[in-house]
């Protein structure tokens, strides 16, 4: 028998080294493909959004958002109720948003911007019902006037007062903790009524125009 040459080893041990390396290479590759799929999978369950938190954490306590929404408005309703403000205070659901509004009388002086004593202890007693709102809803505390003309040295139009107005009722909330980045202002002057503020001849209508002053607390 003759003795396999030394070009013959070589060649046979060259293949085998190559064999060894492409099956390295391979395992590596498969590695690295794994861990690129495991991080893409741990930045997505990352990115759950705060409102999908919350719900979930709602729905581990026992109560959704939903059913916290329906409690306070039912608080809310009874806070009317007892304090018998139905003249002077409506809610109402519009969409997906509860609708608390103030007739201007039960918090202002007329033509004022400056919450009365009154007014400032009715909407501290709100803010107990408004305490128990779920995290994630919002509070948007909207100004409306009539059509009569504001030109003064505090408020040059019904914009300024209006804005103002929306601004005194913040400030309260703020005080009892209700309002931080989830609240926001908005001030629409006469050019939102909630009826006609005058008749067909041009004629005021007083009444309509005092239900057209007022504050709204839009919550959603």
């Amino acid at each position: 028998m003759s003795k396999p040459s030394k070009q013959n080893i070589f060649e046979k041990y060259s293949q085998a080294n190559h064999s060894t390396t492409e099956t390295w290479m391979t395992s590596f590759c498969d590695l690295m493909v794994n861990l690129l799929v495991f991080f893409v999978l741990i930045i997505s369950a990352s990115q759950v959004s705060n409102l999908k938190f919350d719900r979930i954490k709602s729905n581990l306590s026992g109560t959704s958002k939903t059913d916290q929404v329906q409690l306070v408005l039912d608080s809310l309703a009874d806070e009317i109720d007892e304090g018998q403000l139905g003249g002077a205070v409506t809610i109402e659901t519009v969409g997906n948003a509860i609708q608390l509004s103030f007739n201007d009388r039960l918090l202002f002086d007329l033509g004022k911007a400056d919450v009365k004593e009154e007014g400032r202890l009715i909407l501290e007693k709100f803010s107990e019902s408004l305490s128990h709102l779920p995290k994630t809803a919002k509070i948007a505390i909207e100004g409306y006037t009539d059509d009569n003309p504001v030109n003064t040295r505090a408020y040059k139009s019904n914009w300024h007062l209006s804005a103002l107005r929306s601004l005194s009722v913040l400030q309260i909330l703020e005080n009892r903790e209700i309002c931080r980045e989830n609240c926001e202002i908005r001030g629409f002057g006469e050019y939102r009524p909630a009826v006609p503020n005058r008749d067909d001849a041009g004629k005021a209508i007083v009444a309509n125009q005092s239900e057209n002053r007022r504050v709204v607390l839009r919550i959603f």
